[in-house]
């Protein structure tokens, strides 16, 4: 093994390289996403033959969370055994190589479900059409701004960047968001990816909204596997009734080969909780916490 060391834009093609060979693509573990956030979070990589390694160091702490890579392993006390002699806990593994891991430790693990950072599954065909009763207030709400404003929609190119910058700086202001300290560093992550967009291109996809030419709405998604996307930001200006479904209906319907949705987590916050779930996921990418004593 090598020793860790901080995120780079260096590791973006490596690190993909490992993503993919993952059964799950979380949203947590996409590269996009790590960068967006490493001013809050601090990641710092190990690659270890046909894992990478991921941890988020502090002043007072060092996190260790799911390795990426080939889960398929024969060996995962040893590897692992490789960080500690003693306890050691591993924070958002999905479901899929939680399970393997216990296997592999019988009554040395302990696993604690973190509901807080589920993602939300969708059928994008479910979400283009708006279709049935469970649909009605979503399709209600979208067909409501389209019958209201004379608007245009078209993909995010390189050019819409500055723009989309300055878009973030009015949808901050809203009234809305005066309370919400966390979206300062939502804000941060998304300037981080907005100013890398064009290294970053081969994998995002996002579309506009506009009104009188003025930008009112906008999504960034990830293309992660043929026919699944990660939406990572969807931003509306309140004022328009409707934004939030509109730009989620009218960019899916731009992107027909989509499939499959992930919408991340709601970090247990009851109103994200709540409008994530009316969206109807149908299945999460489930994660947990896990312990393991006795590594050797």
């Amino acid at each position: 093994m090598t020793p860790f060391h901080p995120l780079a834009l260096e590791d973006y093609e490596r690190y993909q390289r490992y993503y993919d060979r993952c059964r799950d693509k979380s949203a947590d573990y996409s590269f996009i996403n790590m960068w967006g956030w490493n001013d809050k979070y601090h990641f710092e990589l190990d690659y270890d033959d046909d894992l990478c390694w991921i941890c988020s160091r502090g002043r007072h702490h060092c996190h260790m969370y799911s390795p990426i890579g080939k889960w398929q392993q024969e060996n995962w006390p040893q590897r692992m055994s490789l960080f500690s002699e003693g306890c050691l806990k591993f924070h958002r593994i999905p479901e899929n190589l939680a399970g393997q891991i216990k296997k592999d430790y019988p009554g040395r693990i302990f696993i604690k479900e973190d509901r807080g950072n589920w993602e939300y599954i969708y059928d994008a065909a479910e979400l283009t059409a708006l279709s049935g009763q469970k649909y009605r207030s979503k399709r209600k709400a979208a067909n409501q701004f389209k019958e209201m404003y004379d608007y245009e929609y078209h993909p995010i190119t390189p050019k819409d960047i500055p723009e989309l910058c300055n878009f973030q700086k009015n949808w901050l202001s809203q009234p809305e968001n005066s309370a919400e300290s966390c979206l300062l560093e939502e804000n941060k992550a998304i300037h981080r990816i907005l100013e890398h967009w064009h290294i970053f291109n081969d994998r995002l996809h996002g579309g506009i909204l506009r009104i009188n030419s003025e930008i009112v709405a906008y999504t960034i998604a990830e293309n992660v596997a043929p026919q699944e996307m990660i939406i990572h930001f969807e931003k509306a200006l309140y004022n328009y009734k409707g934004a939030y479904a509109a730009i989620n209906q009218l960019f899916l319907e731009n992107n027909p080969d989509c499939r499959l949705v992930n919408r991340e987590q709601d970090m247990n916050d009851p109103g994200l909780r709540r409008v994530k779930m009316n969206y109807k996921p149908i299945k999460f990418l489930k994660k947990y916490d896990l312990i393991c004593f006795e590594l050797h």
